[in-house]
């Protein structure tokens, strides 16, 4: 609301960022500063990343084909960031300089906001938007489902993380590829950044329904979770390499399902609160993740079981967005 209607998008993105890097540089202090640290940058991703979707879903309203290229793009810059830091941290961590670490993250932070200062900040009056509107009842439908579909993905994936992360820990510690410990302590999200350069400018030139990308991102979730079942949680030597395919494949559909969403969320919107909606689609996340913090010590034990459940609720996601895609292609929502 913040960003909509009061200070507008692009000040709220800025805040939030400038918020974030005080977070960080605080941390360098007692254990006062690291709760202060802590609720800064809660504070400050809460209004940073959602304004900053907002903001550029409706500076490209205008040219609304390039949404998936667009958002993709972005999704990327944000994951390089996400990258960089743990990996600015890990290389002082050998020498204890944990405090030159979080000031270079800090520094890091205020050089994001120089790019934002040179973007429009737009009123909401002189938004326009260059295809006609969807029907309300379809916004009305589609957009709760949007965001029901991104909670389900990454609740099930906080499900099933405690599997990944020991294999990637075994692999880290015991495997004979020629692989740095940093290629392993980064392994979940180091193959986001060319499949965001490939999938944005694919984009470009391949159009693809929306829902479509969905499905595909579920589909690729699915096959993922399935290789993970197959590895034990003590695995052979040989399965490192199915475990970097199940990583690849994995991260396909992180980057199918989550700027789609953003986009899917910028055309169906109202331009004038979509800050509001993206603050709104790390709701469905968030919940999940509550959830599964409340009754961890219960599903502990139950990670296979979880995984293949995981899989089936992936496949009846699929089948549900291709489902739909099929009829929108045949019937009158195809202009929806």
């Amino acid at each position: 609301m913040l960003g909509d209607l009061v200070l507008g998008n692009k000040n709220t993105a800025i805040a939030g960022i400038i918020l974030e890097a005080l977070g960080v540089f605080a941390l360098c202090f007692s254990e006062v500063g690291l709760y202060v640290g802590l609720v800064l940058l809660s504070i400050g991703g809460g209004l940073y990343l959602p304004n900053l979707y907002a903001s550029v879903g409706k500076l490209y309203l205008q040219k609304s084909k390039f949404f998936d290229s667009v958002y993709t793009f972005l999704y990327g810059t944000v994951m390089l960031g996400a990258l960089i830091g743990p990996l600015s941290l890990l290389s002082v961590q050998q020498s204890e300089r944990w405090i030159t670490g979080f000031i270079l993250v800090g520094l890091l932070m205020i050089l994001a906001v120089v790019p934002i200062i040179f973007t429009k900040n737009l009123k909401n009056d002189s938004i326009t938007t260059d295809e006609q509107p969807p029907p309300l009842a379809a916004r009305i439908v589609l957009i709760p489902i949007a965001l029901l579909f991104v909670g389900i993905f990454w609740g099930v994936y906080d499900l099933t993380a405690t599997h990944a992360n020991t294999l990637q820990y075994h692999f880290s510690e015991a495997s004979s590829l020629p692989l740095p410990r940093t290629f392993w302590s980064s392994a979940s999200s180091m193959f986001i950044i060319p499949i965001c350069i490939l999938l944005t400018v694919l984009w470009l030139f391949l159009k693809i329904p929306q829902f479509t990308k969905l499905a595909l991102g579920f589909m690729f979730a699915n096959l993922s979770f399935i290789i993970l079942v197959s590895i034990p949680e003590s695995p052979a030597e040989g399965q490192a390499i199915i475990f970097i395919l199940s990583l690849v494949l994995f991260n396909f559909a992180e980057i199918l399902i989550s700027p789609t969403i953003n986009s899917i969320l910028a055309r169906y919107t109202n331009p004038k609160y979509l800050g509001i909606l993206m603050s709104l689609n790390f709701a469905p996340a968030s919940f999940f993740m509550w959830l599964i913090t409340l009754f961890s010590n219960e599903v502990a034990g139950y990670t296979l079981q979880i995984m293949i459940a995981g899989c089936i609720l992936f496949s009846i996601v699929t089948s549900l967005l291709v489902l739909f895609a099929i009829i929108k292609r045949f019937t009158s929502l195809k202009n929806v």
